[in-house]
């Protein structure tokens, strides 16, 4: 067994929230390291906002992340992660994995807005999110990625970045976005695939009835059911964090009837 597997981690964050009297509170939580959680902070609507943190350098080879949300009824949940997500150099064979599993009752909404996942040279990394929605739940989702290291000069040098994303509502499937990245010899930055861009972003925004939105920073469209996706490919780091603030603040008032984010640490 080699030293850099031997560091492997098995995390495993369980959070389970409720509302009774229409504030929110964590119910229950179950935390195997290096995943955590911190202290809630409470949110001006009654909900609690969290960040998700991993105090280790970041994810290794072999490393299995897990995370399992439970929303009751009424509850609202600001999902965010301290730090951007480092996946690390591996060796010949390595990989790791993330998965979330998110169950949302009628009348909760979960807003996730994770820090960017930045793959180094030669790593595998895959997550797979699947998102259960009762019948008037909402959802606010937006996540990005990194080519690399870009400041390194690490552009398009890790082994493999895969995704999945999965959102069901009720019965019915009314998302699926799916991205599998093997740079070696595919040659992403050609016209037609990356082009120029270093970093991009993706997400969506489930509410029931949601007017069009004022004018976005991203680009958007509608699914078939309504819902809202969007999209951002940049050349800069900073431009694309700008312009997902810009949306997310925007969608938060169109979707959810709220102020812009207001971070706390």
């Amino acid at each position: 067994m080699s030293a850099a597997f031997a560091r492997t981690q098995r995390g495993l964050l369980e959070l389970t929230f409720d509302a009774p009297g229409g504030r929110t509170r964590l119910a229950r939580d179950r935390q195997q390291g290096p995943l955590k959680v911190v202290r809630p902070f409470e949110t001006d609507d009654g909900g609690l906002l969290l960040y998700v943190i991993n105090p280790t350098a970041g994810v290794l080879g072999g490393d299995r992340f897990e995370l399992r949300l439970e929303l009751g009824p009424g509850a609202r949940v600001v999902l965010l992660s301290q730090s951007a997500q480092k996946v690390h150099r591996m060796h010949p064979g390595e990989h790791a994995v993330q998965r979330l599993e998110a169950r949302l009752a009628a009348g909760s909404r979960l807003e996730l807005y994770p820090e960017r996942v930045i793959p180094f040279a030669a790593s595998s990394f895959a997550q797979d999110s699947r998102f259960l929605l009762e019948p008037g739940a909402q959802l606010g989702l937006l996540e990005s990625f990194a080519s690399g290291r870009v400041a390194h000069g690490e552009h398009w040098s890790f082994e493999r970045l895969a995704g999945r994303t999965e959102v069901r509502l009720g019965d019915r499937l009314i998302y699926l976005d799916r991205f599998d990245l093997r740079p070696s010899g595919h040659g992403l930055g050609h016209l037609g695939l990356m082009e120029d861009g270093r970093y991009w972003a993706s997400g969506l925004f489930v509410g029931e009835g949601a007017p069009a939105p004022p004018p976005l920073s991203l680009p958007w469209g509608r699914t078939a059911s309504g819902h809202l996706w969007l999209r951002g490919l940049e050349r800069s780091g900073l431009a694309l964090e700008a312009a997902m603030r810009h949306s997310v603040d925007q969608l938060r008032g169109a979707f959810f009837g709220l102020g812009p984010l207001t971070v706390r640490r």
